[in-house]
């Protein structure tokens, strides 16, 4: 497996979304260091490294799901959008 680095940025939603419009004004190029992921949070982003959400990466890269259906099946766990109905 090839190793990459995930730059990650920490900011508000008003702070994000300011920039991503700048950026799609024209008015701002992201620089090739510039974080790729933003979080609101560490809290936020901690989340995303847990012990459960890791073993769903690993089952996600080695069955390749077609699909949120069948992601479930194959998780046992619910998708977001499964839980909101």
């Amino acid at each position: 497996m090839t190793e990459r680095t995930l730059r990650v940025g920490v900011a508000s939603y008003e702070q994000m979304k300011a920039r991503t419009m700048t950026i799609a004004r024209g008015e701002q190029k992201p620089d090739r260091d510039d974080p790729t992921m933003w979080f609101t949070s560490l809290e936020s982003f901690a989340k995303i490294l847990s012990a459960r959400n890791h073993a769903l990466l690993d089952l996600i890269a080695q069955r390749k799901p077609g699909s949120l259906a069948e992601l479930e099946t194959l998780s046992g766990r619910p998708s977001p959008t499964s839980r909101e109905r």
